[in-house]
């Protein structure tokens, strides 16, 4: 998942000089008096929201499961009506999935078909047989919807945005735009890790975010957001509460120490020092997310107003 292609040596317009990504937006961002409490409480929903599964995990990593959720609802929300060879099917996903470098195909194949085990998608009713088409369920939709809920409630704590999409989350035709916008971003390139690659050991380990976002949220309160003190941790809780082994939590921890990103002391790792590089790193990325959504919120709340039309059914 986002390794590095062509795609990533250009940057998107948005990150440029003047765009709404560009580093003096997301500075300017970061400088908001209540950016802190935006950022913990996104991380702090994020964790409450992770459900970690050894089986799922064992096929793809967390946010690489998230990303083609999230795909599939794009495909979904793209059919066009009068012809059936559009919308989702697994061999449309998975040239998606190819195409943007997210997995292999057999690995998209792989996570479709839990998608389809656990209920997200379903064979659509009435569709031409010769292209077994697939739509998601009310339990893909709802997932979509609790994650970015969480989102826009921190986002509404800094830009208007936010509190308009929350309250538009529940209707169609916004989710289809909003998540059109979202991904036809994504496949021109825009990815987080361009800018703060030093979260790939995080991003690219089952669980890696949240144990990260974990130990962010659990600085003392008087401490900075993250936090610049030491972090107290219990190995056995982490890999308890995040459906991991111990051992991948120690191998989490000491290729971030390996990368120069967290300093875990002394003994066995009783605490953790989340240092500057890393620090900085997950600021930018949460403050690009923030801007990010709030821009794709702001055309899908334009796109409705002046009456597109709702997801395809």
């Amino acid at each position: 998942m986002d390794v590095r292609s062509p795609a990533e040596l250009v940057v998107p317009a948005l990150a440029q000089a003047g765009g709404e990504l560009s580093p003096a937006a997301v500075a300017a961002l970061i400088r908001h008096p209540r950016f802190p409490d935006a950022m913990r409480a996104v991380l702090t929903d994020n964790v409450r929201l992770y459900k970690g599964n050894r089986i799922v995990n064992y096929v793809g990593y967390d946010r690489g499961r998230l990303v083609i959720s999230i795909m599939a609802f794009y495909l979904h929300a793209t059919r066009r009506p009068g012809d059936p060879a559009s919308g989702l099917t697994a061999q449309r996903l998975k040239s998606l999935c190819v195409e943007q470098d997210v997995c292999s195909p057999g690995r998209a194949r792989a996570i479709l078909s839990l998608l389809r085990l656990f209920g997200y998608v379903v064979p659509a009713a009435g569709s031409d047989r010769r292209f077994k088409r697939l739509e998601p369920t009310e339990l893909l939709i709802s997932m979509l919807q609790q994650r970015w809920r969480v989102v826009f409630d921190a986002v509404a704590m800094l830009l208007p945005e936010g509190q308009a999409a929350r309250a538009s989350l529940d209707r169609a035709d916004f989710l289809a735009a909003f998540v059109r916008r979202v991904v036809d971003h994504y496949r021109t390139g825009l990815r987080a890790l361009q800018f703060t690659p030093e979260l790939r050991p995080f991003a690219e380990r089952n669980a890696g975010l949240v144990i990260l976002f974990s130990l962010v949220i659990a600085g003392d309160a008087g401490d900075t957001m993250p936090p610049a003190r030491a972090v107290r941790i219990s190995i056995s809780e982490l890999a308890r509460r995040f459906s991991v082994s111990r051992a991948h939590v120690l191998r989490l921890l000491r290729a971030a120490k390996a990368e120069g990103l967290l300093d875990p002391g002394r003994g066995a790792h009783e605490a953790v020092t989340l240092l500057p590089p890393l620090s900085r790193a997950l600021t930018q990325c949460v403050a690009i997310m923030f801007l990010f959504f709030a821009h794709c919120a702001r055309g899908a709340l334009s796109e409705v107003s002046a009456g597109s039309p709702s997801i395809a059914g």
